[in-house]
């Protein structure tokens, strides 16, 4: 059982309301970032989302999940896409709470979650 400090998920936000969030690809390795201000999509078609995964994933959607800010923490929702979300190995239905550390697959790529 993963064990989670308290200061890993209350103390999220910075002052401007903005938590930095880094993908890291499990295969390549490359880093990816972002900031959550409310929420952020992610997915293959550049002008749906806002963070393109360019990668020759087909199994990724134009438009495949979005990363949410929530008042206890950082959530992620899978936007009905065919092959689903993963967190830390089991698909998704509903929003669910991320950590530091999860990780996520989206397609065939797998991305661990840091903040």
């Amino acid at each position: 059982m993963n064990m989670h400090r308290v200061e890993d998920t209350v103390s999220l936000w910075n002052s401007s309301g903005k938590k930095k969030i880094t993908l890291k690809n499990l295969l390549t390795g490359m880093k990816f970032s972002f900031e959550l201000k409310q929420s952020f999509t992610i997915g293959r078609k550049k002008e749906e989302c806002d963070m393109q995964i360019t990668d020759d994933d087909r199994y990724i959607s134009g438009k495949h999940l979005r990363f949410i800010k929530g008042e206890d923490g950082v959530y992620v929702e899978d936007l009905e896409t065919k092959n689903g979300t993963a967190v830390n190995g089991k698909r998704i239905r509903a929003k669910t709470r991320v950590r530091s550390g999860d990780i996520i697959r989206i397609g065939r790529s797998k991305f661990e979650i840091m903040f």
